[in-house]
C-alpha cells in the first residue's frame, strides 16, 4: 500500500472535521477518483451512472478504498461486499449540500421562518434519491456524526458536512438496513473541543 496523507488518517480515527473533503468523488489530474471509507467490508466497487463497474482497492485495512469512476461517471453508487452480504448502497458523500446557501443566510441572521423544516431530521429526495437529511446547528463543535443501528454506532461512518458560514452540520443518508425510510431513527453525537470526548446531544426520529 502507498504512503497515505494524513487527512486519510483522520478518516480512518475518526477525527476529520471536513470528511467531504476527502470521502466522495474528487478530481484527480484527469481521473474521477472515489474515496469510501466501510470498515468491515472485503471488497467494494463503483457501479458508473450506466451500470458499468470499476473495483475500488483496499488502500487501509480499516476499510478504506479508492479508486476511479468507469468511462469517468459523476453519479455513481458502491457495492460492497460484507461477509457473505452484497449491498448497494449510495454514497453519502457524493450528495450536495442539503440546505441552500439562502438557507444559511437566513439561519444566520435568525430569520428563517421554517426552522423546524431545517433542523433536525426529515425525509427528502436529493439527487433523485429518497433519504433522509440530518441537520443541526453546532457552532463550537469539532466533529459531529450521525449514529444508529443502520451503522452500528461508529461515528467514524457518517461524519456530517460542516456548513463553515453558520455552525451547521449536515448529511443526507440512505441507511441500507432501513427499508421504511421514514422511521429510521439518528441520534448525533459531537466532539466539542480537540481534547475532549465525544458527547450525545440529541435523538432524532424522523416522521
Amino acid at each position: 500500500m502507498t504512503k497515505l496523507p494524513a487527512e486519510a488518517y483522520a478518516i480512518i480515527e475518526g477525527r476529520h472535521s471536513d470528511p467531504f473533503h476527502y470521502l466522495g468523488l474528487h478530481t484527480e489530474g484527469d481521473r474521477h477518483v472515489v474515496r469510501a471509507f466501510l470498515p468491515e467490508a472485503s471488497n467494494v466497487e463503483a457501479i458508473g451512472e450506466h451500470g458499468e463497474t470499476a473495483p475500488l482497492a483496499r488502500i487501509h485495512a480499516s476499510g478504506l478504498f479508492a479508486g476511479a469512476l468507469p468511462n469517468g461517471s459523476k453519479r455513481y453508487q458502491l457495492r460492497a461486499r460484507f461477509g457473505e452480504n452484497v449491498v448497494e448502497l449510495d454514497d453519502p458523500y457524493r450528495f450536495p449540500p442539503v440546505l441552500s446557501d439562502f438557507d444559511l443566510y437566513l439561519l444566520g441572521e435568525g430569520t428563517h421562518q421554517r426552522i423546524y423544516d431545517k433542523l433536525g431530521a426529515h425525509p427528502i429526495t436529493l439527487d433523485g434519491v429518497d433519504g433522509v437529511a440530518f441537520v443541526v446547528l453546532a457552532p463550537n463543535a469539532r466533529r459531529v456524526s450521525v449514529v444508529g443501528d443502520f451503522n452500528e454506532w461508529d461515528g467514524r461512518r457518517h461524519p456530517m458536512r460542516r456548513r463553515f458560514e453558520a455552525g451547521i452540520w449536515e448529511i443526507f443518508l440512505v441507511p441500507m438496513d432501513c427499508p421504511n425510510i421514514a422511521l429510521c431513527p439518528g441520534i448525533l453525537r459531537y466532539q466539542p473541543s480537540l481534547f475532549a470526548n465525544y458527547q450525545w446531544i440529541h435523538f432524532y426520529s424522523v416522521g
